[in-house]
């Protein structure tokens, strides 16, 4: 399966990386990294992880308090949100209609 990020995601992916990079710039490319291997492994066997309603997943990015949020359409993963723990817990619900 391929894999796609919506907008806001890949916003978050990008804040999460500054975050980390004005603090040290090998724990940003620890983060990026380890989004990486979770972006791979959902692609690989996306019905795997953690069922949070239906068609709706989500895994934790370890060694990092983030959480990938998905879905899976037809052929694609579709990445909804990249949360972290700390932040209100549905603020990425409206993202569901691309």
């Amino acid at each position: 399966m391929r894999f796609a990020l919506h907008r806001l995601a890949r916003k978050e992916v990008g804040d999460a990386a500054a975050f980390y990079s004005e603090r040290n710039a090998s724990i940003a490319a620890r983060f990026l990294d380890a989004l990486e291997r979770v972006l791979h492994q959902v692609a690989r066997n996306p019905h795997r992880y953690r069922l949070i309603e239906p068609n709706l997943h989500q895994t934790r990015i370890p060694g990092f308090p983030y959480v990938l949020i998905y879905r899976i359409d037809g052929s694609e993963v579709f990445v909804l949100a990249v949360k972290h723990d700390r932040r209100r817990p549905d603020y990425w619900r409206d993202r569901q209609d691309r």
